[in-house]
């Protein structure tokens, strides 16, 4: 593997569900900065366990790029109509969690996905 560092979504310039992959599970994410360098081996894939588990983590990625870069990545093998409508499904209303600070009252804003955790051995 190349060095972690390297794997910033600031260079995240593609992200490509792979299409010999018939769940749709299983997708790349390509970063511009690896173009250029000479690596000997693929990119590096990613695999859900489905295609809700992939639509979650690729629209938070996209959230992120767009709302922090200011730009979204090109999207191919994904069609990005779905995607949105898929969004409104089941994206779950958040939950506002009060929270005592050291210099007072805070309101931290938690979805209530966000709040379950499943941790699973290969």
């Amino acid at each position: 593997l190349e060095p972690a560092k390297i794997y910033k979504l600031k260079h995240l310039s593609k992200v490509e569900v792979n299409a010999n992959d018939p769940s749709g599970c299983t997708f790349t994410l390509g970063f511009d900065n690896l173009r250029n360098q000479s690596v000997t081996h693929s990119p590096p894939q990613w695999t859900m366990r489905n295609t809700n588990d992939r639509n979650r983590l690729l629209l938070c990625i996209l959230n992120v790029c767009r709302d922090m870069l200011g730009h979204l990545p090109k999207v191919v093998g994904i069609d990005v109509v779905e995607m949105a409508l898929w969004a409104k499904e089941n994206t779950t209303a958040t939950a506002t969690n009060q929270m005592m600070l050291e210099d007072g009252l805070d309101a931290l804003t938690v979805s209530e996905q966000d709040q379950k955790v499943t941790v699973e051995k290969e």
